[in-house]
């Protein structure tokens, strides 16, 4: 057995705190699992911008389950933002008795972020999603995102989203494709510390549960402009393009779910005028409502 026999690991966080953060590793369980245990070190933080004072905390085998799992309480956590991007690294070992069957490494940065009365909150404070499509820029690093105070939106999953993690700069990806595979991406994603948000151009099962695959991942349904709107019940937000603004109201009074509302440029700007474009749309559409965010 080796690493990439573990693709099904997950690592994630449950309990966060300015105290401490339960880190879980996850495994599915196989048929033969006597004396297997997930074993393992957190060891950080790590900032690119910043000295750090290293700790190291150790996963502990969490017994029988239906999978697989072990916990890490990390004392004190750095949280990851965009002025301190702390990242954490992650070991974690697949043991059967005191053999290493095999081994894999792994990235997290805690994100305080969730969802309250059509809002997002992070650190427990009202904050506004502003994003730029990588469409729209004619820039190409996310250090450029970083500087205009803009999140990275991409349909994309490649090394830009590893510099986005190490500079602070959020990131929103788009998936297309049949239900397995935006499962697998989804659980790709979630490896990366910049990701906050996955939009849903696909097909998933109602019953779906991010948190069987990636936890800490807030989903986006796409605002659909031919059939009849059916909010899906894996929804966090909604992902409302310009096309229709009065369906964009009409949200508003149907659903307590944040609305990002979109609205793609048709030519490739410097990233300076493109974040500026989601301050625009914020204009256009303050007769309708303010929505939790602005992507241009």
């Amino acid at each position: 057995m080796n690493a990439s026999e573990l693709s099904d690991l997950d690592i994630f966080y449950g309990e966060l705190t300015v105290n401490r953060a339960s880190v879980y590793a996850r495994l599915p369980r196989p048929a033969d699992d006597a004396g297997l245990r997930l074993t393992g070190k957190v060891t950080g933080p790590r900032c690119f911008n910043t000295r750090t004072l290293p700790t190291t905390s150790h996963f502990c085998d969490l017994g029988a389950g239906p999978t697989l799992l072990s916990r890490a309480l990390v004392i004190d956590p750095s949280y990851w933002s965009a002025d301190v991007p702390s990242i954490y690294d992650l070991v974690i070992d697949l043991r059967r008795g005191a053999k290493i069957l095999a081994t894999a490494r792994r990235e997290i940065g805690f994100k305080a972020l969730g969802v309250r009365n059509h809002a997002f909150v992070l650190q427990g404070k009202h904050w506004v999603l502003r994003g730029v499509c990588a469409s729209s820029v004619k820039d190409l690093l996310p250090r450029e995102w970083h500087a205009a105070s803009a999140v990275f939106v991409t349909d994309e999953m490649d090394a830009r989203l590893a510099e986005a993690s190490q500079r602070g700069t959020m990131a929103v990806v788009e998936l297309r494709g049949a239900a397995d595979e935006i499962i697998d991406r989804l659980r790709i994603l979630a490896m990366f510390p910049a990701a906050i948000m996955a939009v849903i151009h696909g097909h998933l099962p109602r019953q779906f549960a991010i948190k069987g695959v990636a936890p800490n991942l807030l989903l986006a349904q796409p605002l659909d402009p031919i059939r009849e709107f059916m909010l899906q019940p894996w929804a966090h937000a909604i992902w409302a393009e310009w096309s229709d603004a009065g369906a964009i109201a009409k949200l508003q009074t149907t659903t307590n779910l944040p609305v990002v509302a979109v609205r793609r440029l048709q030519s490739p700007l410097p990233i300076d005028q493109a974040r500026a474009a989601c301050d625009k749309l914020q204009r256009d559409l303050a007769e309708i409502g303010q929505f939790a965010g602005y992507v241009a």
